[in-house]
This record gives structure tokens, sequence and C-alpha cells, in this order.
């Protein structure tokens, strides 16, 4: 009996681990509050939230780090390991504005510079990790102060648009299985509110993709 009990002691602990694991520094706080923090709103919603900071922690990744510690970059409060990355990210900024001086390069594409954005857009997801002990307006301040607010905004309508266009590719599939001529690339465009030349070429993409 006693060996049950330490078994399923040892399961809730488990189970409590892998939640605090997945949980992002949203949750507890959208749960508790009915009103979003000002920060947030960039994002529009949490699958876009959630889709940018795997874009920063595929960015990580891909530049060597461990997967323990991107999770301590992008989730928790964890200064020492944030404090490398910084030193980090300065070296990249550094390289950016040297390229910068030079007129008539483009020191992301030459250069195999990290662009601006990308850089911000990691500095503040490190500093919002902190709040609310930083106070949710100095972290918006930031944000507006460095055009990070606009750069989540564009790439929240890029993730929405992606997530339309998959699902119209599918119903495309549909209809070429069942025999039914496909969707019309100007219904589409004026259904999702572009131009049918983004139309044809995001449908086109994820008929690749399916």
């Amino acid at each position: 009996m006693a060996d049950v009990a330490h078994r399923k002691k040892f399961l809730a602990r488990d189970d409590l681990k892998e939640r605090e694991r997945r949980q992002s520094p949203y949750d507890e706080l959208l749960l508790e509050s009915k009103h979003w923090p000002a920060h947030f709103l960039p994002d529009g919603n949490m699958h876009a939230y959630e889709s940018r900071v795997k874009e920063l922690a595929d960015f990580l990744t891909g530049r060597g780090m461990h997967p323990v510690h991107v999770r301590r970059i992008l989730r928790t409060g964890d200064l020492v390991t944030k404090e490398g990355v910084a030193m980090w990210l300065r070296l990249y900024l550094r390289k950016l504005r040297d390229h910068e001086r030079i007129v008539g390069t483009s020191p992301v594409f030459v250069g195999g510079a990290v662009p601006r954005s990308a850089i911000a857009d990691l500095a503040l997801t490190m500093l919002e990790c902190f709040h609310p002990k930083i106070g949710d307006q100095l972290i918006s301040l930031f944000q507006e102060l460095l055009d990070v607010d606009r750069h989540r905004r564009r790439r929240a309508q890029l993730d929405r648009l992606d997530r339309m266009f998959r699902a119209a590719a599918k119903i495309d599939a549909l209809y070429e299985l069942t025999g039914e001529p496909p969707l019309s690339v100007r219904f589409v465009a004026r259904t999702f509110g572009v131009s049918p030349s983004t139309s044809l070429k995001r449908l086109r993409l994820w008929s690749t993709r399916r």
C-alpha cells in the first residue's frame, strides 16, 4: 500500500513538473485576469504568441543552444542565462551596426547579420518574463521605442493569414478528390481581404505543403 501511495505521489509531482514546463508566462496571468496586459496586445492571441516564441526558440536552437537553456531564456526569470544571451545579442547588434555604416549594402542579406527586429523581439521577450515585477507600462514603452509592437502585429497578421490559407488549401484538396471545381482565387482574396496575387501565391504555397 505504501508503495502505491509513493508511486501516486511521484506521478503527481511529475505531472506538475510537466505542466510547469509547458506553461507560458502569460497562462496564469490570463487565467486570473479578465484583461490582457498591454504589452501582450500586439500578439493578439495565444496562438500568435506561442508561434512567435517557437520561432525565437528555433532561432536560438539553430545557433547551438540547448533546449533547456532556451526554455529558461524565453519562459522563466533565470537572470543568469538571460545575461549570457544579452551579451551574445549585443555582439550581433554590433555587427549589424558596423555593416549599416557601409553605404549601399544590406547588412542582413549581404553581411549575414541578424535583423534588428529579431534582436529587439528576443530582448523584449526575455524582459517580459519578469512581469509583473517589471511594470506593464514600462515593458510597453520599450516595445514602442524599439518598434517591437509593430513587428509583432505584422507577424500576428501573417500567422493568421497562414492559418486561413492552410485551411483553404485543405478545402481545395477535398474538392479535387471529389471532382468539384477548385476555389476561385478572387473569391479567396475577397474573403480573406488580400489581393488576388497574394491569394494565388499563398494557395500555391500551401498546396505544395499539404
